[in-house]
């Protein structure tokens, strides 16, 4: 600064050098199939998107994959769970076998559950598809795990990558090439480890699938690479619909119907009053389907409709008037016919009940809209027609069965007119068609007394809120009716109750990848990433697919051929469930068979990386070279604090060196390279702690 003006001038030294932000060591990356992928009216296939809570990822992504779960889409009904008993004992499960998973959700929970905090979903697909490869040379909305891998390239968060979902390929060549792409991509960002699956369900015997993991897992970047094994069974329940496994349930290789598997009449009868309730359930399920057409409810697509009738103009208004009519009344005449598809008296009783509660009051007060001389105006149509859309009603005779108390004339649509004929507008004479459809739509112009005498005005939204009130009741009442239906089935016959308890064990079974990096989280935040995520039990679970003892843990974790480490998940009693190893897969390697070394040096290079940024094109002189040195020297001086390395003093733990002669030659000077090399004595876990014990001689 030059100083020309006399004066006093102030001015701030800085005495301290700049820090290290250390990166988040726990951050993973789910890649899987969801129920969906939307935010804000945008898709987010493939597209990596960071969440920190389970009803998060809900918001965006959905649910859970529920076999089991009460659908309207045809994708979900065709799924099912074959189950094999034992033909000489129909107590004895054979098999289990659910014709589709996803394991995307289950994986998410577990890792919240034991300590996860954030991460990333990638979703590749939803539910209608099967889990595939994919081509991730093609474009970026392709489905399949290998694009979605492909797209969490270019994010830099990211510390691990998961896919739950791989366990379901059809091909083990393909399963095996997306985990080998996995870990190469670990190994070019040198930022991330991939924690991956084995196939056990793919396999009767699970050494079998540690055998195929190991042979076609390859022996290119194996120190980037994490295994863990038996599966797990969670905690989380399942409600088992009694359609997922009716009409496939085999005795041998028979296939054998729920009602041939006693010959008790009562047993039978319980089958059969289950099965019509379901029956019912779907025709009902398949009316509101019908009305909702491409919305999620009814009440979504009349609230659709009147939104385009706000911003309709010239002849589409008359059009899109007749179109809410029209659904409306459709939606009622659904309702009106539903006896005739219901086997269940409770359910007829119900719909009777709530019909003589006023429905057919709801229906007549539609009638005389529709006959309105303003509507008829809107709608081009006359009464003679209105007539014979509701001709319906009287060939089925339920205005006649239900409408008893009312007066003769309800009963007869031809004679409608008498009664509810003309009602004349009592604000004004309309004068453009828009202005009288909305004020019909919103009953604020036309005075419509209620058709049974009511004085209250009657509009199409009330109309309408009265049938869909009507819908959601009937929809308890059947729904109420299944549950029950099905819970005394399964309480009372043993052999159901017997396949319902071995399918929700089934459906409970997830991969541990998602409980174990949770527990990483956990880890990470209690401890350091320094230490070894292991010897610490995975919550949330029921139990281990398998036990793995002491001997089997051995050829797990030494493969004498290439070292291709597995790390076993054990039960202990009286301690539980315990992760029982730390290494990668590089298990004969020195430098990088520990999961904590590899993971340690991640988290330091990428802290230090984006740390030192600022000395991009600073001078590469002296000065420069001890900035860096002195940033790097404290950093590592607090992790040799925090227990992170090994050593007496911090120059036993690490060192630092940069400069001319040193890193460095005069060329590397002239060119612009500043070369930084880092050591560390890190802390590796111990993995066996060997206690000797002797005789001491009596001395005295």
């Amino acid at each position: 600064m030059v100083y020309k003006t006399p004066g006093v001038y102030v001015g701030e030294v800085s005495m301290f050098p700049s820090s290290v932000a250390e990166v988040e060591t726990a951050i993973p990356a789910f890649i899987g199939y969801t129920e969906k992928a939307i935010r804000k009216g945008k898709s987010l296939t493939n597209k990596p998107t960071r969440i920190s809570s389970i009803s998060e990822f809900a918001a965006y992504f959905g649910g859970e994959y529920e076999i089991a779960r009460d659908s309207h889409t045809s994708s979900m009904q065709s799924q099912s769970v074959i189950i094999y008993l034992d033909e000489n004992d129909l107590y004895f499960i054979k098999s289990v076998q659910p014709s589709k998973r996803f394991y995307m959700y289950q994986a998410l929970r577990q890792f919240f559950d034991n300590g996860g905090s954030a991460c990333y979903v990638v979703s590749v697909g939803d539910f209608t598809m099967d889990v595939t490869f994919g081509n991730d040379k093609v474009k970026p909305t392709e489905p399949g795990l290998s694009v979605g891998l492909k797209r969490l390239k270019k994010y830099d968060e990211p510390t691990i990558i998961l896919i739950p979902d791989a366990v379901e390929l059809k091909s083990k060549r393909l399963f095996h090439r997306l985990q080998k792409r996995a870990m190469s991509q670990c190994a070019k960002l040198k930022d991330r480890v991939a924690v991956l699956d084995l196939q056990e369900s793919s396999y009767d015997n699970p050494q079998n699938a540690v055998e195929a993991f190991r042979d076609g897992i390859g022996n290119k970047n194996l120190e980037y690479g994490i295994a863990y094994t038996p599966w797990l069974y969670t905690t989380y329940e399942h409600r088992i619909n009694l359609k997922i496994f009716q009409e496939s349930v085999f005795i041998g290789s028979t296939k054998t119907a729920l009602s041939a598997l006693t010959n008790d009449s009562f047993l039978n009868n319980l089958v059969v009053a289950a099965q019509t309730a379901l029956a019912d359930h779907d025709h009902f399920n398949s009316m509101i389907s019908r009305q909702s057409a491409s919305h999620s409810s009814s009440k979504a697509r009349y609230a659709a409709f009147c939104k385009e009738l706000m911003i309709c103009s010239g002849d589409k208004v008359g059009t899109k008037f007749t179109e809410i009519i029209d659904y409306i009344r459709g939606i009622a005449l659904d309702i009106c016919q539903l006896e005739s598809v219901f086997s269940n008296d409770e359910i007829t009783t119900s719909l009777q009940t709530y019909a003589n509660k006023g429905f057919v009051d709801v229906l007549c007060d539609l009638i005389a809209i529709e006959k309105n001389e303003d509507v008829l105006s809107i709608t081009q149509r006359n009464e003679t027609e209105v007539n014979k859309l509701y001709n319906s009603v009287d060939k089925t005779g339920w205005l006649k069965t239900f409408a008893s108390t009312k007066a003769d004339s309800v009963l007869d649509i031809e004679a409608f007119n008498a009664d509810y004929g003309r009602y004349a507008a009592q604000s004004a004479n309309f004068s453009e068609n828009k202005d009288t459809a909305l004020n019909v739509l919103y009953g604020k112009a036309i005075a419509l007394p209620g058709a049974m005498g009511n004085d209250d005005v009657v509009s199409l939204d009330s109309i309408f809120n009265q049938i869909d009130g009507l819908l959601l009741d009937l929809t308890k009442v059947i729904n109420n009716l299944v549950v029950k239906a099905q819970n005394e089935l399964y309480e009372r016959h043993e052999i159901i109750r017997n396949i319902v308890e071995h399918i929700k064990k089934e459906l409970t079974k997830v991969p541990p990848s998602g409980s174990v990096v949770g527990r990483y989280a956990f880890i990470d935040s209690t401890r350091g990433v320094w230490k070894a995520p292991a010897n610490i039990d995975i919550g949330n679970i029921n139990g281990l697919t398998r036990n793995i003892d002491s001997n089997e843990q051995r050829s797990l974790n030494t493969d004498i051929v290439e070292g291709k480490s597995i790390n076993a998940i054990r039960a202990f009693p009286g301690r539980g469930n315990l992760i029982w190893g730390a290494r990668t897969l590089a298990g004969n390697d020195n430098e990088w068979r520990y999961v904590p070394v590899r993971r340690f040096f991640n988290m330091v290079l990428e802290s230090v990386t984006n740390s030192t940024t600022w000395a991009v094109f600073e001078p590469n002189d002296e000065q420069i070279w001890t900035a860096v040195k002195s940033v790097i020297n404290n950093y590592l001086t607090q992790k040799w604090r925090q227990g992170a390395l090994a050593g007496a003093k911090p120059e036993h733990a690490f060192f630092v060196k940069v400069g001319l002669g040193e890193t460095m030659t005069a060329q590397d000077v002239i060119a612009n390279r500043m070369n930084i090399e880092i050591g560390m004595a890190l802390v590796r876990p111990a993995e066996f702690n060997i206690m000797r014990f002797t005789h001491n001689m009596q001395s005295s």
